[in-house]
Protein backbone atom coordinates (compact mmCIF):
# COMPACT_ATOMS: atom_id res chain seq x y z
CA UNK A 1 0.00 0.00 0.00
CA UNK A 2 1.33 3.41 -0.99
CA UNK A 3 2.21 5.86 2.14
CA UNK A 4 1.59 9.01 1.43
CA UNK A 5 3.48 12.61 2.08
CA UNK A 6 1.95 14.31 5.55
CA UNK A 7 2.42 17.44 5.28
CA UNK A 8 3.61 20.77 7.09
CA UNK A 9 1.64 23.81 8.31
CA UNK A 10 3.85 25.71 5.33
CA UNK A 11 1.84 24.11 2.75
CA UNK A 12 -1.37 25.94 1.60
CA UNK A 13 -3.41 23.23 1.42
CA UNK A 14 -3.79 23.13 5.69
CA UNK A 15 -4.42 26.46 6.07
CA UNK A 16 -8.04 26.56 3.46
CA UNK A 17 -11.20 24.91 3.88
CA UNK A 18 -12.03 21.07 3.08
CA UNK A 19 -14.26 20.26 0.73
CA UNK A 20 -17.14 18.05 1.03
CA UNK A 21 -16.46 14.03 -0.45
CA UNK A 22 -19.13 14.20 -3.48
CA UNK A 23 -19.27 10.59 -3.94
CA UNK A 24 -18.73 7.98 -1.38
CA UNK A 25 -19.93 4.83 -3.86
CA UNK A 26 -16.13 5.42 -5.47
CA UNK A 27 -13.48 3.05 -5.93
CA UNK A 28 -10.84 6.14 -6.17
CA UNK A 29 -12.01 7.11 -2.42
CA UNK A 30 -11.55 3.88 -1.14
CA UNK A 31 -8.40 3.98 -2.35
CA UNK A 32 -7.26 7.19 -0.63
CA UNK A 33 -9.11 5.53 2.82
CA UNK A 34 -6.54 2.75 2.12
CA UNK A 35 -3.56 4.59 1.58
CA UNK A 36 -4.55 7.17 4.45
CA UNK A 37 -5.21 4.19 6.54
CA UNK A 38 -1.39 2.99 5.76
CA UNK A 39 -0.33 6.41 6.57
CA UNK A 40 -1.31 6.86 9.73
CA UNK A 41 -0.18 3.19 10.95
CA UNK A 42 3.58 4.21 9.44
CA UNK A 43 3.69 7.24 11.43
CA UNK A 44 2.23 5.70 14.60
CA UNK A 45 -0.64 7.87 15.24
CA UNK A 46 -4.48 7.08 15.76
CA UNK A 47 -6.23 10.23 13.64
CA UNK A 48 -4.91 11.35 9.88
CA UNK A 49 -7.58 13.85 7.92
CA UNK A 50 -6.87 13.89 4.09
CA UNK A 51 -5.49 17.95 4.56
CA UNK A 52 -2.77 16.61 6.28
CA UNK A 53 -1.90 14.53 2.96
CA UNK A 54 -2.39 17.05 0.47
CA UNK A 55 -6.32 16.31 -0.49
CA UNK A 56 -8.40 19.08 0.43
CA UNK A 57 -11.77 17.02 1.41
CA UNK A 58 -13.86 16.62 4.66
CA UNK A 59 -12.66 12.88 5.32
CA UNK A 60 -10.46 11.48 8.66
CA UNK A 61 -9.56 7.91 9.55
CA UNK A 62 -9.52 7.46 13.09
CA UNK A 63 -7.96 4.05 15.20
CA UNK A 64 -8.83 3.60 18.89
CA UNK A 65 -5.92 2.74 21.30
CA UNK A 66 -6.16 -1.26 22.15
CA UNK A 67 -7.79 -2.51 25.09
CA UNK A 68 -5.49 -3.90 27.50
CA UNK A 69 -6.17 -7.05 30.09
CA UNK A 70 -5.40 -7.61 33.27
CA UNK A 71 -1.32 -8.12 32.78
CA UNK A 72 -1.15 -4.99 31.00
CA UNK A 73 -1.23 -6.73 27.06
CA UNK A 74 -2.92 -5.45 24.39
CA UNK A 75 -5.64 -7.66 23.71
CA UNK A 76 -5.78 -8.76 20.05
CA UNK A 77 -8.04 -6.84 17.74
CA UNK A 78 -9.61 -4.85 20.30
CA UNK A 79 -8.78 -1.65 18.71
CA UNK A 80 -11.66 -0.39 16.75
CA UNK A 81 -11.16 1.44 13.04
CA UNK A 82 -13.16 4.56 11.94
CA UNK A 83 -13.51 6.51 8.79
CA UNK A 84 -15.22 9.81 9.15
CA UNK A 85 -16.70 11.19 5.99
CA UNK A 86 -18.21 15.09 5.33
CA UNK A 87 -18.41 15.21 9.64
CA UNK A 88 -20.48 17.75 11.27
CA UNK A 89 -20.36 19.32 14.50
CA UNK A 90 -24.04 18.39 16.00
CA UNK A 91 -23.66 19.04 19.82
CA UNK A 92 -20.60 20.34 21.65
CA UNK A 93 -20.11 19.55 25.51
CA UNK A 94 -18.70 22.14 27.84
CA UNK A 95 -16.85 18.61 29.57
CA UNK A 96 -12.93 19.04 29.22
CA UNK A 97 -10.68 15.77 29.20
CA UNK A 98 -7.31 16.34 30.32
CA UNK A 99 -5.18 14.26 27.64
CA UNK A 100 -2.08 14.60 25.61
CA UNK A 101 -2.80 15.61 21.98
CA UNK A 102 -0.31 15.80 19.07
CA UNK A 103 -0.77 16.10 15.56
CA UNK A 104 1.02 14.16 12.77
CA UNK A 105 1.73 17.50 10.62
CA UNK A 106 3.57 19.48 13.38
CA UNK A 107 5.75 16.52 14.72
CA UNK A 108 7.50 16.74 18.02
CA UNK A 109 5.00 18.89 19.49
CA UNK A 110 2.25 17.76 21.76
CA UNK A 111 -0.10 19.50 24.71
Amino acid sequence: MKILEIITPENPTLHQPATAVPSVQDAQLQRLIDQMIATMRSAKGVGLAAPQVNVPLRLAVVETLPDMDEEGEEIPDSRKLYTIINPQITWVSRKMVDGIEGCLSIPGYVG
